[in-house]
């Protein structure tokens, strides 16, 4: 038997969100295809060209910086904390994403009164509170049932501890 193996569960589940994947996939597709004018495609487009643009050059990258900033912060950090804190970050970056066109779209607000009718630069601010103020709770949560049941968790080694 190879370490590699999985167990039949492991590959269910595998399976299983697959399926549930492609099947929220062949959903989109339908919707997308029939309530989208065809004539919109060309923006549909250029709406994923500039979220994989977004997600590569801004949200990994500082996902990634937060995980080593944490890394090198020369205390043992366990791994679940890490996780939280980036999802924290991930939610947060999509926050932004969404919010920032209406920021810059407010400029021409005064032509149309009701189309952009709320204090988004606000509201961003407030999603953002929320997303750390959650990721601190989920922390400090995992922390205390970690400590609580007394055992030691998965952890990310310090500097010296890998030397």
């Amino acid at each position: 038997m190879s370490a590699i193996s999985t167990s039949a569960a492991v590959r269910r589940w595998r399976l299983g969100l697959i399926v549930t994947g492609l099947a929220i996939l062949s959903l989109s597709g339908y919707i997308l295809l029939s309530t989208v004018r065809t004539t919109a495609y060309i923006g549909v487009v250029e709406w994923f060209i500039a979220a994989i643009v977004v997600h590569d050059a801004l949200v990994a990258p500082i996902v990634f910086a937060a995980g080593v900033v944490m890394r090198k912060a020369g205390r043992r950090i366990p791994l679940a904390v890490l996780a939280i804190v980036q999802g924290g970050l991930v939610v947060g970056a999509v926050f932004t994403i969404v919010l920032v066109p209406e920021i810059l779209a407010q400029r021409n607000a005064h032509l149309f009164a009701t189309l952009l009718p709320f204090d988004y630069v606000r509201n961003l601010g407030v999603l953002w509170g929320g997303t750390l103020l959650l990721t601190a709770t989920a922390v400090v949560g995992y922390l205390v049932v970690r400590r609580t049941r007394g055992r030691p968790s998965r952890r990310l080694a310090t500097p010296t501890e890998r030397d």
